[in-house]
Formats: structure tokens, sequence, C-alpha cells
């Protein structure tokens, strides 16, 4: 089993370093923009196989499921309502739609929360509300690049309301502290007593530096765009987590 996990991580890795170039670059062709879908696909399961590797199976399947399920009704919400994020919609270039939502959501947000899961334990090195409100934050910094390449450079989805920044709302991000804090808090209460497995280092690390692969990835998105507003905000907020993360380290070892 785990060498099928290590392959399909070698898979990501190539569908990312492919992806970098033809996304990055505006070289995708129509015809392989069903890659973006198995890309998405790809970045969840490595968020599930974090997840699997510190929990118990049955912890670690009910996590993924409530992350999946739970974040695209709220998305559906904020579509089909304006609940929370605001008012958007999705169009036809996000892919495969289910319950008018893309069905790619719940994957992404499975990468969004294993990712900022692993930067805030690299950070507070205990679970707890340290935790919730650092994994919330950096899932935040995420958004920040995240939604003006969707918004504007690959039209994902379109908002209906402006904003001061690249016309998103600001509820769009104070959506997505929300929607982080919960599934963060439900696996704050699952993650006491918890003995993660032994490939569980290994899994970590790749996770803690997918964080930075995926901000890089929309960074050099973004530049082709001439989002730059978007990169320098972002470069420098995901430098000052990575930067206290790294001198936490430094920190521990020293004590040790």
């Amino acid at each position: 089993m785990e060498k099928w996990k290590d392959r399909t991580y070698q898979l990501f890795l190539f569908w990312f370093a492919v992806g970098v170039i033809l996304v990055g670059f505006d070289l995708l062709p129509t015809w392989l923009e069903w890659a973006n879908t198995v890309f998405l696909v790809l970045a969840g399961v490595m968020g599930i196989f974090y997840f699997f590797a510190l929990f118990s199976p049955a912890k670690a399947t009910l996590t993924v499921l409530v992350i999946y399920v739970f974040s695209s009704f709220i998305e559906y919400l904020g579509s089909a309502y304006g609940i929370l994020f605001g008012e958007y919609d999705y169009t036809e270039r996000f892919g495969a739609k289910l319950f008018d939502i893309p069905f790619t959501i719940g994957f992404a947000w499975l990468l969004v929360m294993a990712t900022t899961h692993a930067v805030a334990m690299r950070i507070t090195k205990v679970p707890g509300i340290g935790m919730v409100i650092i994994g919330s934050l950096a899932a935040v910094v995420m958004d920040l690049i995240i939604d003006p390449v969707a918004f504007k450079a690959n039209e994902y989805w379109i908002w209906f309301e402006g904003g001061l920044y690249y016309d998103i709302p600001w509820t769009n991000f104070m959506g997505w502290f929300v929607v982080a804090s919960i599934l963060h808090a439900f696996i704050w209460v699952l993650q006491k007593e918890v003995v993660p497995d032994k490939t569980f280092p290994k899994w970590e690390l790749r996770t803690y530096r997918l964080y930075g692969m995926m901000i890089f990835m929309f960074v050099v998105t973004a530049a082709s765009a001439g989002l730059w507003l978007a990169i320098c905000i972002t470069t420098l907020l995901t430098g000052i987590l990575y930067g206290i993360a790294e001198w936490r380290r430094r920190h521990d070892q020293s004590q040790a």
C-alpha cells in the first residue's frame, strides 16, 4: 500500500511540474483542460494520504468525508445564495459539476486543510487553539493568491460584488477563515490522544512542503497575468509562516 502511495505522490509531482509550465505560462491547449481536474483530484489525494498517516483509518475516513462534504456544502450555499463568501458563480472552465458545484472543490479543500494543518503544527507543535488560528490564517494566505488567479486569470468563477482587492469582496476571505477554523477545530478534537502512523514523518514533510509548492504554482500563474500585488503580499506572508516554522525547529533542536 505504501509503495502505491509513493508512486501516486511521484505522479502528482510530475503533474505538478507540467502544470507549472503549461498553466503558469498559459500554454495549456483547450483539448487538455481536463488535466486541471486530474491535478486537483491528485492534490486532494495528497491531503487524504496525510490524514491517513496522522489518524487511524476510521478517524481518517471521517476527517476526509467531513472536509469534502462540509466544504462542498458551504460552497454550494455561497454560489447559490451568497452565504458567507459573497455572491459568485462558477464557470464551465472549472470542470464537471455536482449539484452546481465543481466536484473538485472538495478535493481542493482537502489539500488546503492538510497543508495548512502541517504548517500550523510545525509552528505550534501541539494541537490546540493556536493550531486552529494559525492553520486558518495560513488558509487565507493561500487564498490571497488563489482567488485573484482563479478569478482574473483563469475565470474559474465570477464575483458579482466588488472589493478593494482585485474586485474580490472581503467576505470571501472572512469566509475562508471561518470554514478553515471550523474544520481545523474538528481536526483538533479528533487529534487528541492520537498516535500517528509510522509513515507520518514522511507525509508530514511532503505536505508541509506542498503548501509552498502550491503557492509557488499560483505565483507563477499570477506573474504571467500581471497580478503583482497578490504575488508580493502572498510571498511575504508565506515567507513569514515558513520563517516562524524554521525558527521553531531550530529553537527546539537547541533545547534538545
